[in-house]
């Protein structure tokens, strides 16, 4: 099964976001760990 454009453009952002980067290689499963720390910091 091919995969759509809109599936191949999702990986593409979800590969070159820092924050999952930052989350695999602190193997975390998520990168919501780092998204709930800088949270209140734009507050």
């Amino acid at each position: 099964m091919a995969s759509s454009k809109t599936s191949r453009r999702w990986l593409k952002e979800d590969f070159d976001d820092p924050y999952i980067k930052m989350a695999q290689k602190d193997a975390f499963r998520s990168r919501a760990n780092y998204k709930l720390y800088e949270s209140p910091d734009k507050d």
